[in-house]
């Protein structure tokens, strides 16, 4: 998949989304679309005038961020995060087909820390 390029692994995603759509596969509620939500209604509209909500996060928690940050607007520190592509990507099918212009925000504000040679970041994406 690492040879694909975004819009035809998006086309691949789409079309096994469907698939599964239409074989009746539930829609599974991902467990960062709570904290995406938690953060829109309850911690942006109480940060103080001017100040910046960053996310940050290792290993799990790092890809945890990104999406989320992705997903609200924030921008991500995140430290040996494995690939998020793939789990943007299932997201944005089933909840925001016309926002795929979130994979250019979530690359336009994530800062990632990998250590050299480490696979874990180059694992899903």
């Amino acid at each position: 998949i690492n040879a694909w390029s975004p819009s035809v692994h998006g086309t691949v995603t789409d079309l096994f989304q469907s698939f599964l759509d239409w074989f009746g596969v539930p829609d599974p509620a991902y467990k960062y679309e709570v904290l995406s939500e938690h953060i829109q209604k309850h911690v942006q509209p109480r940060l103080a005038p001017g100040a910046k909500l960053i996310l940050t996060g290792h290993s799990l928690g790092g890809g945890i961020a990104q999406i989320v940050g992705a997903l609200v607007g924030a921008p991500v520190i995140a430290f040996q995060p494995p690939g998020i592509y793939q789990s943007l990507s299932k997201h944005l099918y089933r909840n925001a087909k016309d926002k795929r212009q979130v994979h250019v925000t979530a690359h336009n504000l994530t800062v990632t820390v990998l250590v050299e040679n480490d696979f874990v970041g180059r694992l899903f994406d």
